[in-house]
């Protein structure tokens, strides 16, 4: 077979990589093709307009080059457009010289078009754009919404498998226990699933319609309700700006657990950092049925996670689509009795773990499948 030379986006403007799950996923998707044994050459594209050349270190894929957009265009045959969004005309002139350009849609398409129109919120400029095949982790969302991409970029869309890799969050933990702090569950800390009031995190970013805290809220609501002395306290990251709007000041003080001084409305905070601090216990609600990568930190921690992630039922507390009195149920559970299964519960999120990694052999197999369609498809000659 021919060998092929790929290139995947990064933004180095991306504030924080080691927090940020697309720069993230750029890395393990490099990671995944450097397994497989057509592809010779693997690059992260920056597309900052001032990027310079540099590498970035890696346990997970080594030491992997980046190089600036105006010097990729001689080094790939197939550019993936991933964690960085590409000048129009550098993508129009890598398709006349021959590339084959692939968008690995991670978002669901349907709301990054309306939300922009209807909230006047910077979003989706690719109308237009012709890709040669568009990548969507499996479950990532609706494959309902194939037709709407394959009118919008006139090409094939693909189901891939959605992947991850602890490394990411190990180095962050890492960096804490320096610090004297740990990141992960205590087997002897009294809240954690022994009946102790419990400090509940909620991390939906809230900049969506797909994940935001206001379910997470209800449900911490509910368990407070009927037991006042089951939560100590209920954080809900990455809403403070919220706090300034008529709706959710009225929604907020409708909330019990609000109005009794037990919440806190806070804005952007790492998992790892904020979880050894503040928090016992996460709440999470989503509108797909993929895993996320903060769901997939706080299953790394052992933390007892609350959520509605049906592709990721067998780990943390599953609770089915909006059912806030089914997810109220499972915290208190969690409050109550998550010390006595924590063993049990670890060894279900192992098998999370195992359905995503990078290097599964299924997985390797379908991005193998996909790169070998494209290399047969493209006019990249063989290289030493």
């Amino acid at each position: 077979m021919q060998q092929l030379r790929v290139g995947i986006s990064i933004d180095s403007r991306a504030p924080d990589i080691w927090r940020n799950s697309a720069y993230q996923n750029a890395v393990f998707l490099a990671a995944v093709c450097l397994r497989i044994p057509f592809v010779s050459l693997i690059v992260l594209i920056d597309v900052a307009a001032h990027a310079e050349a540099t590498s970035l270190e890696t346990s997970v894929a080594g030491a992997l080059r980046i190089v600036p957009a105006r010097e990729a265009c001689d080094m790939v045959d197939i550019v993936v457009e991933l964690a960085g969004v590409f000048e129009r005309s550098w993508l129009e002139s890598m398709r006349a010289c021959g590339k084959k350009l692939v968008l690995y849609q991670a978002d669901q398409p349907d709301v990054r078009l309306t939300e922009p129109l209807i909230f006047g919120r910077g979003g989706d400029n690719r109308w237009g754009v012709r890709f040669d095949e568009i990548w969507m982790p499996d479950g990532g969302w609706d494959s309902a919404f194939a037709p709407m991409l394959r009118t919008k970029h006139r090409c094939d869309v693909f189901d891939v498998p959605f992947v991850w890799h602890c490394e990411f969050v190990s180095r962050r933990a890492e960096e804490l226990r320096r610090d004297g702090l740990r990141y992960g569950r205590a087997a002897d800390a009294p809240a954690a699933g022994r009946g102790a009031a419990a400090r509940v995190a909620i991390f939906e970013p809230s900049a969506s319609v797909l994940r935001s805290g206001i379910i997470p809220m209800l449900i911490c609501d509910a368990v407070y309700r009927r037991d006042r002395s089951a939560i100590r306290h209920m954080h809900v990251l990455n809403a403070q700006y919220l706090t300034n709007r008529v709706t959710m000041r009225r929604l907020a003080a409708s909330l019990d657990i609000v109005r009794d001084g037990a919440a806190s409305f806070h804005g952007s905070h790492g998992v790892v950092s904020f979880m050894p601090r503040f928090a016992d216990i996460a709440v999470a609600h989503e509108r797909r049925s993929a895993p996320n990568y903060t769901s997939l930190e706080l299953l790394y921690g052992g933390y007892p996670l609350i959520h509605n992630t049906q592709r990721m039922k067998q780990g943390g507390y599953y609770y089915p689509d909006a059912d806030i009195e089914e997810g109220a149920r499972l915290v208190g559970r969690a409050i109550a009795h998550h010390a006595r299964c924590a063993d049990e519960y670890e060894c279900r999120s192992r098998a999370v773990f195992a359905a995503v990694d990078p290097f599964r052999r299924d997985n390797l197999a379908a991005y193998a499948e996909r790169l070998g369609h494209s290399c047969a498809r493209s006019g990249a000659s063989k290289r030493g």
